[in-house]
């Protein structure tokens, strides 16, 4: 797998909000009737300015690249820096159309958000947004934001997103759950619940988990039997998998791990223990992909992975 980390885009989502701007950049029509992109500093015919999907995807094959990351191309980060209305309205249009992108192309390409600069409770709530979007795996900020100490700190919101893991606890019982997921949001994970398979399923088949916890006993079918399916999915082949249990005795546990868990325990469970755990597990799977999420399929990518720069 060939993965290309740098991908520049330039987006044709943006022409109708460039064709009724009253100041550059904006699009127009030159002296020859000639719709062109034009600048502060030139001007481009817009069938040239934009990127086109089909030409990527071949330059992509000719050169052996399985997945493009793709980022806005710099020369566009102007919109990031408008007055907030504006960068709000358009980084959403750029985010949007690049999720569909990698929506309709599925596996080919995952994309960095683009965010409001300007305001940073607006970046970060869009980043929140965008992230939960399909193929959407993180975002991109200019790397003057962390020239400093204090200029890192003032992003921090930004990365804590980026660095937040997603997690699922699947338990019919939420008085056993309640501390456990109490304490994951304190290290730093974003908890999802699920009381039964068919949940459980629901939540999972949108590839955005990236752990799970998960007792054998459940309402509607067994956890082992879940986990068995769920090895079938490509949401779920390998997702990290943690199965509890209040039953004694090994069989269960031979079974959980013949059928991929990464652990098994037995309640009563330290809330501390599991989420050494889970955070072990998640940067034991980091180590072996050398990217956070990024392996071989999308819904294994679309995390979020990283705040380039």
């Amino acid at each position: 797998m060939k993965i290309d980390m740098h991908a520049h885009w330039r987006p044709a989502a943006l022409i109708e909000a460039l064709r009724v701007r009253d100041r550059e950049p904006r699009i127009v029509r030159n002296a020859d009737g000639v719709e062109v992109l034009k600048t502060r500093a030139a001007e481009q015919s817009v069938d040239k300015a934009f990127d086109d999907v089909d030409r990527r995807l071949a330059e992509m094959d000719r050169q052996g690249i399985t997945t493009g990351v793709l980022s806005l191309l710099s020369a566009f980060t102007w919109l990031e820096r408008q007055p907030l209305e504006e960068s709000q309205k358009l980084t959403r249009i750029y985010n949007d159309s690049m999720s569909a992108l990698c929506k309709a192309h599925e596996g080919r390409f995952v994309a960095l958000a683009s965010l409001p600069l300007t305001d940073m409770a607006a970046a970060t709530a869009e980043f929140e947004r965008a992230i939960a979007l399909p193929g959407i795996v993180g975002a991109q900020v200019p790397s003057n934001l962390f020239a400093t100490y204090a200029d890192a700190q003032a992003v921090r919101p930004l990365l804590d997103v980026a660095n937040r893991h997603r997690a699922l606890i699947i338990d019919p019982d939420p008085e056993e759950t309640t501390v456990l997921e109490l304490r994951m949001i304190e290290q730093g994970f974003e908890v999802q619940q699920a009381r039964n398979a068919e949940q459980a399923v629901k939540i999972l088949q949108k590839g955005e988990i990236e752990v799970v916890v998960s007792e054998i006993d459940l309402e509607n079918q067994d956890g082992l039997a879940l986990l068995a399916e769920a090895r079938k999915q490509p949401w779920g082949q390998k997702l990290p998998w943690i199965v509890v249990t209040g039953r004694s005795g090994g069989a269960d546990a031979q079974k959980a791990f013949s059928m991929g868990a990464q652990d098994f325990m037995t309640k009563p469970i330290s809330s501390d223990l599991l989420v050494a755990k889970l955070k072990q597990i998640i940067e034991r799977e980091a180590a072996q992909t050398g990217l956070r999420g990024v392996s071989g399929s999308l819904a294994e990518m679309s995390l979020p992975d990283m705040v380039q720069v």
